[in-house]
């Protein structure tokens, strides 16, 4: 994309542009709000992150992480997505829209959406991680499950004998475009999270671990201070999940379908 500077209708290049602001003292930088250049449409993190899919632009599925967790953070009461003290305002009329919702509009939302319900409890508060991991897992085992599904991707073999995967990490010799975070698996989960936690499905909470994840951290990444979600189902969310009886199959079929040149 090219910038047009104009000065009294005269157009000027970006150095001379440059030149003249510095030259004039001018400090203040100039705020381009994308939201009246591109289309509405896209600016979801669903949207950006099938736009990515087909872009090979893994810069969009990195705006579309950051996208959906900046729409949980704009309606959080501080520390928490979701206020403890008060009861979630459910969205949807009947609980069984939801499931119709996912089945009728497949897309990487509603199937994170189903992941999510399909592995959470009302008990116990569960990390996205955990989700991505146990899906991944439960499908690398399928020897009928294609190899080249997407959601495969931003996963790797843990070398150990089990032979599980393990999400890629930000660490050296890994493009970022192959790391956990810009994975379709992963994209899915956080729409999805954002999805439930609208419909008062999910009862969500920050918090914050200590340290690096990478195989070789340096000192400064073992005093990373990292914030991540932990969620658990409302007593309305677990009705859903046991209303689905083929919520298993929905998630199969849908990445069954989606296979990537790129494996695990």
């Amino acid at each position: 994309m090219d910038l047009l500077f104009k000065l009294n209708g005269v157009e000027l290049s970006a150095s001379e542009a440059k030149s003249l602001l510095q030259a004039t003292k001018q400090e203040s930088a100039f705020v381009i709000d994308l939201e009246r250049h591109v289309d509405a449409k896209i600016l979801s993190a669903p949207n950006l992150f099938a736009l990515s899919i087909e872009k090979r632009d893994p810069s969009l599925a990195a705006l579309a992480s950051k996208v959906a967790f900046s729409s949980q953070q704009k309606s959080a009461p501080r520390k928490t997505l979701v206020s403890a003290t008060k009861p979630p305002v459910l969205r949807l009329i009947k609980k069984g829209d939801l499931i119709q919702e996912c089945v009728e509009k497949p897309s990487y939302k509603t199937v994170g959406a189903a992941m999510i319900l399909g592995f959470a409890g009302t008990e116990d508060f569960t990390a996205l991680r955990e989700v991505a991991c146990h899906w991944v897992n439960d499908h690398w085992k399928d020897q009928r499950f294609p190899e080249k599904s997407q959601l495969f991707r931003g996963f790797k073999n843990d070398g150990l004998i089990s032979g599980r995967l393990i999400p890629m990490e930000n660490e050296r010799g890994v493009d970022r475009s192959d790391t956990y975070y810009v994975s379709p698996c992963y994209l899915s989960v956080t729409a999805g999270l954002k999805m439930l936690q609208d419909y008062g499905f999910v009862t969500t909470e920050v918090r914050w671990s200590v340290g690096s994840r990478k195989a070789e951290p340096d000192q400064r990444a073992n005093s990373t201070r990292r914030k991540y979600y932990v969620f658990k189902l409302t007593e309305a969310g677990k009705q859903v999940k046991e209303q689905w009886g083929d919520l298993e199959k929905f998630v199969s079929n849908f990445w069954r379908n989606r296979v990537s040149q790129k494996t695990a």
